[in-house]
Parts: C-alpha cells; structure tokens; sequence
C-alpha cells in the first residue's frame, strides 16, 4: 500500500502507545512529517539522542509498497527501546580502539551495529503478539 496523508495520525498514534507500552515516557518525541523521496524512502526515520532523550520521529508520506502505520510505528518505537544498547556497543568498541586493542574496528562495527539492531527489532516484532498491537 502507498502512505497516504491520513498515515501520519494513525502512525503518531501509535508511536505514543508504544511509547507507553515500552515504559519510554523519558523520551520527549518530536513528529514530522515529509514527502517521501523518489529514491526509495523508509515509511519513516527516527533521531534520536540518548543523552537528551530527544528523539525526532519523521513519517514520510507516499512511500510506494508501505507497510501499515501501526506497524511502521512499532517498529521506530523499538529502535528506541535498544537505543541504550546500540549506544554502550559503539562505545565499547570505541573505547577498545581508543586502548589499541587490534580486535576491535568501531568504523567497521557501526554497520555491522545497525545490522544486528534492525535482526533484533525484526524478531521483537514477530514474537509480540498481534492483538497487543491493536
């Protein structure tokens, strides 16, 4: 399905209701809301910054072959749940290369990083239930 202008309600929506669900009420979330690009957008993006707990939150509208808001919603509120993780990883393997510990890239770990964040986001989103999700 193509998103459409009523998406981003229905997205922020649920955004909140995963906020809550997840106990991430010490996020302050700030929505957008762009046109998507021609270039093979996502339904949306997420910033965020771990120290402030600041997290910008964009739902682009009309991404072709889109998946449902809610559950595009779901899955950018995860990335906020691991956020904490993805954080003390790239830390770890900047502070093992800051040592000169010759195991350790952090310029090779982030993709590798962001990888295995959407492979555990991706398992979250199979194991919760779909009625939780309604």
């Amino acid at each position: 399905m193509k998103t459409e202008h009523e998406d981003p309600a229905i997205f922020r929506a649920e955004c909140e209701r995963w906020q809550r669900d997840f106990g991430l009420l010490h996020w302050t979330l700030q929505f957008k809301v762009s046109k998507a690009t021609p270039d093979g957008q996502h339904e949306a993006e997420t910033d965020f910054d771990c120290e402030t707990r600041h997290a910008v939150v964009t739902y682009n509208v009309g991404v072709e072959d889109a998946l449902h808001p809610a559950d595009v919603a779901l899955h950018e509120m995860l990335h906020l749940l691991v956020a904490d993780m993805v954080l003390a990883a790239i830390e770890a393997g900047r502070a093992a290369e800051r040592r000169g510990d010759k195991n350790s890239d952090a310029a090779e770990a982030d993709p590798v990083l962001g990888r295995e964040e959407h492979k555990a986001i991706e398992v979250l989103i199979k194991i919760i239930p779909r009625k939780a999700r309604k």
